[in-house]
Order: C-alpha cells, then structure tokens, then sequence
C-alpha cells in the first residue's frame, strides 16, 4: 500500500517473463498463485489471455516470447490492485493479444500508467498523455488525438532550429536579449503568435532603436 490513499500497485516490467518459473506449465503456473480456485476459473481466466485446450499443459520454457508475455500479463491481474504500472506492455504481444489488453485497460476500474511506444495502443487506452520534454514531465488532459494536436501547435526541433536562424538573421540582437524572447515566442500556439507577433516585433524595434544598434534590420514585408 503506497501513501494515505490506499494506492495498491502492480508492475509489469518489460523484462516480466523472464521471472517465470520454465520448468512448470502454464495451468500450474496460475494455480500456484491462485492454489483455491478452481480449474473452470484458472482456465476461464488462461482462455481470456489466449490458451486454451492443451496449450494450457505447455511448458513454460517452451512458450514464444509473446505467449510469456501473456501469462505474466495475467498472473499480474490477478493480484488486487487499483494502479497498474505497464513498462512497454505490447512487446512480443501478437495483433489478437494487444486487443485483449486494450479490452482489458478500456474495462480496468483503477488508474494504469503505462510507458508504450505503440502509438496505435496509446490510442485506444489512454485518457491523458505525459510527455518527458527536455527533463520535465508536461501533462495533456486528453487522449492521443488530443496529444498530437497540440503538438502540432508547436514546431519540431529542426523547425525550431530553422525559424531561430531567420529570427536572428532578421534581428541581431544580443545573444542573452535573443534568448529571452525566443523563449517566450516559443511558448505561444499558432493563435497567440499571429495575435502577438505585432508586439514583439515592436519589442525588439524598440530595444535595437533604445540601444542605438546601428544593425537594425527591418525586411521588406514584416511590419
């Protein structure tokens, strides 16, 4: 139990299998984590991820890589928790296997944080998307359609890198001056830069005319 809020949790790390005993079957697998259930539930619940018949009696050391990975998928559900921690959770899962997990995310009743670079699952399970953004964690209140048009609300690194290059061939100003305007250029959406490109614009006349820098350059077309 972490915290005051009662948060159970339950991780899955990309490397889950691995930690699965080889030597047992699948069926045993399950009972010994859950020893009072009965055969129909143990299989009922192995059928949900996938085995079913005599795939239920296979060894675990010779099941693919995407078979362990739904097992330990489903020996991680049947611990009670009400926060899921997910570490890349569709890596050798097949197309069949990732839409049981959708399925089962989408109906999950607790909170689940998972770190995927399966954009197409990210999709269809998420509600909010937490970018790692130059070493801080930026938050969208919305799914990854939501995501990916705010994004587009800002240009990408190379983008960035060309418009900074026009911005300064245009206005050479001090390094230190530059950097504290781009900066807050930067943050503005497509909106709010049309809206306010007008007044920095004249920020940056007024700063070079105060200055009495002989290297001010208005082009043909900007005012």
């Amino acid at each position: 139990v972490l915290g005051e809020h009662n948060v159970i949790a339950a991780y899955f790390e990309q490397n889950q299998a691995e930690a699965l005993d080889l030597s047992k079957t699948v069926i045993d697998t399950l009972f010994e984590a859950v020893p009072d259930w009965t055969q129909t539930q143990v299989r009922s619940l192995l059928g949900s991820f996938c085995f079913s018949n005599d795939a239920v009696f296979k060894e675990v050391g010779k099941l693919s890589g995407g078979e362990k990975a739904r097992l330990a998928l489903a020996l991680m559900l049947l611990m009670p928790c009400n926060l899921l921690v997910l570490d890349e959770p569709t890596n050798h899962l097949d197309i069949p296997a990732k839409q049981m997990l959708e399925d089962a995310l989408m109906e999950y009743e607790g909170a689940a944080l998972v770190v995927s670079h399966d954009r197409y699952f990210v999709s269809r399970v998420a509600n909010k998307i937490v970018e790692l953004r130059d070493g801080e964690l930026v938050l969208y209140r919305g799914d990854y359609a939501y995501y990916r048009e705010k994004k587009a609300d800002f240009p990408s690194e190379a983008a960035e890198a060309e418009y900074r290059r026009r911005m300064e061939l245009s206005f050479p100003i001090h390094p230190e001056l530059f950097d504290r305007l781009y900066k807050d250029w930067s943050t503005l959406d497509r909106f709010q830069r049309t809206r306010g490109v007008l007044r920095l614009m004249a920020t940056v006349i007024s700063v070079l005319w105060q200055r009495g820098d002989q290297n001010l350059l208005i082009m043909p077309g900007t005012i």
